[in-house]
């Protein structure tokens, strides 16, 4: 018999723009589930962009960790060159 594949709902990342009204509503004075109702947004998702406002004080994201490019972009450009030369 084979399990159920789970139904996760995968959001997207929140716009600065929606962070910025996030907080904007909470510095208002709104509650979190109020904020969540009229974003139509989860509880958890606008306690935990509030909360990760406040040490950071900025509404961008992290930048992302990952391996760096094995090739740059001015070797890239030589590259190229060379290929059209040849």
């Amino acid at each position: 018999m084979k399990m159920p594949k789970s139904k996760k709902h995968k959001r997207k990342e929140l716009s600065i723009l929606v962070r910025g009204e996030i907080l904007g509503m909470k510095e208002g004075g709104m509650g979190y589930g109020a904020i969540a109702e009229k974003l139509k947004l989860p509880k958890s998702t606008v306690v935990s962009t509030i909360k990760r406002f406040g040490p950071r004080k900025n509404l961008a994201s992290k930048k992302r960790s990952g391996r760096q490019p094995k090739v740059s972009p001015k070797d890239m450009k030589r590259l190229d060159s060379y290929i059209k030369r040849h």
